[in-house]
């Protein structure tokens, strides 16, 4: 394999485990990214199940706070999915790199002998 490429596989073998370090600090992170999912499924299930907020109106300010919580919600349930999507595709690439440069290391040691 050219030297060119095992540099390219070993930089992005690099940014996985970086990515890994900043996003799991723990062994519990992944419980983390899974409450993350249920504290926005359960905003958002909770504004579909009160049928909004229709019984308080002071100025238009319900309608404001069910859209910010609307918001939230997603933006965790789409946070948390982002990450444990990530985390599960980053453990397999990181196991088929790591294979790949340990027989690129194998083959280059066997050709110079």
């Amino acid at each position: 394999m050219e030297s060119l490429i095992i540099n390219q596989l070993q930089q992005q073998l690099e940014a996985l485990k970086k990515f890994e370090h900043l996003n799991a600090p723990s062994k519990f992170s992944y419980f983390g990214y899974l409450g993350e999912f249920f504290l926005g499924a359960i905003i958002l299930g909770l504004l579909f199940l009160s049928n909004g907020m229709a019984n308080i109106t002071i100025a238009g300010i319900p309608h404001f706070v069910e859209w910010i919580l609307l918001v939230i919600s997603v933006v965790l349930i789409s946070h948390a999915v982002y990450l444990i999507f990530r985390y599960h595709s980053d453990k397999r690439v990181r196991k088929i790199l790591e294979k790949i440069l340990s027989d690129a290391s194998k083959q280059s040691e066997s050709s110079k002998h």
